[in-house]
This record gives structure tokens, C-alpha cells and sequence, in this order.
């Protein structure tokens, strides 16, 4: 019940108070230990909400147990591994999303955290941003990645223009858009980041 006290608190932005009431129990030696877990997650979500994300990472992998299956684990992983990016610590970050990518049955999740990969070692490798981009093309031809065929190239896009690869970008984004079938708001943000393309790039019709 102290556990949902905190977590009461931290939902009326009392973080301090959460924490306070976090470390009590910590420090509590009868503890039940079957409970560490879901402290772990309070901890974890109390420090997400200060913005202080490595430590929300750390504890949240503590919490990992108290994932109720794989497929919640495999989200668990992959926002692990997002914490970890928000803090530039690429290293863990691209040992979680690989753990997410191995253990996921979510073709989505499997999606972002490949991309996610992607990214990383296009900026830790001396390989062209290119070479990475169409060895994460290649899932496009998986069965199970078919359906997020549009996602996989909007993120591709996504990557050429962060690398001022302005072409390529256009002609993934004219496969998103093709490829997507029933996500109208994924659509419109890929015609509209199209049109921006275009636009400064002087073509206009």
C-alpha cells in the first residue's frame, strides 16, 4: 500500500515526496523482496518524470521481473534502450534495442528498434549511412515486416535527410506513402514531409 502511496504521489507531480517514500521502503530490511520489482518500477517512473533517464533506465531494468510476458519485456527493452539514446549512452542504448529486436514477437517494436540500431552505428562507423540504410531495406521483405512497410521506409527517409541525402528520401517517401493502406495520419505526415522536401529544394508543382 506505501508502494501506491508513491505512486500517488508521483501522478500529483509530488516527486519528491514519492522518492522520499521510495527510499523508506528501500532501506526497510523486512521488505518483502517478491516486491522489489514493482518498487523498481516506481523508482524508475518517478525519475522518467524528473527527466532523470538514466536513472529511470537502471532502475527500470530492475523492474524487468515484473513484465507480465514477453511482449510486455520486449517494449520494456525497447524504452529502456530510448532512455539510455536521451542521455547520448549509444553503447547501452544498442545493447537493448538488439535485446528488443531478439526477443520481440511485435513486428513494430522489432521496426524501431532495427531503425534505432541503424542509426547508432551509422554515427559510431565509418560505414556509409547508405550501406546501413539498405541493409534495414532488406526487412522490408520479411513476411512479418510487410504490414510496416510504410514505417520502415518513412524512417528510412527520415535517416536520409538527417544525412542530407535529399533524393534518396524523396523516392522512400513516394514508397511510403504507396505502401501504407490504413494509417491515414502516418500518410499525411509523409506527404507533408515530402512537400517540405520539394519546397526548399525550389519544386514548386
Amino acid at each position: 500500500s506505501m508502494v501506491w502511496q508513491a505512486r500517488n504521489y508521483i501522478e500529483s507531480n509530488k516527486i519528491n515526496e514519492a522518492l522520499s517514500l521510495l527510499q523508506l521502503l528501500k532501506a526497510d530490511v523486512n521488505f518483502p523482496k517478491r516486491l522489489y520489482p514493482f518498487l523498481n518500477e516506481q523508482f524508475a517512473y518517478a525519475y522518467y518524470s524528473m527527466e532523470s533517464y538514466e536513472l529511470a533506465a537502471n532502475h527500470l531494468i530492475e523492474a524487468i521481473p515484473n513484465a507480465i510476458d514477453n511482449d510486455a519485456k520486449s517494449r520494456w527493452y525497447l524504452l529502456i534502450a530510448q532512455l539510455y539514446q536521451k542521455v547520448n549512452n549509444t553503447d547501452k542504448a544498442y545493447i537493448w534495442y538488439k535485446k528488443a529486436t531478439q526477443l520481440s514477437s511485435n513486428p513494430i517494436i522489432g521496426v524501431y528498434a532495427a531503425i534505432n540500431m541503424i542509426r547508432i552505428e551509422t554515427e559510431k562507423s565509418n560505414k556509409n549511412w547508405l550501406t546501413l540504410a539498405y541493409e534495414l531495406e532488406k526487412i522490408t521483405k520479411k513476411e512479418k515486416y510487410k504490414p510496416h512497410t510504410d514505417i520502415i521506409y518513412f524512417e528510412l527517409a527520415k535517416i536520409a535527410i538527417q544525412n542530407k541525402g535529399f533524393s534518396k528520401a524523396n523516392e522512400w517517401l513516394i514508397r511510403s506513402i504507396k505502401n501504407n493502406y490504413d494509417n491515414p495520419k502516418q500518410k499525411e505526415t509523409a506527404f507533408e514531409l515530402l512537400g517540405d522536401i520539394n519546397y526548399n529544394a525550389n519544386k514548386f508543382v
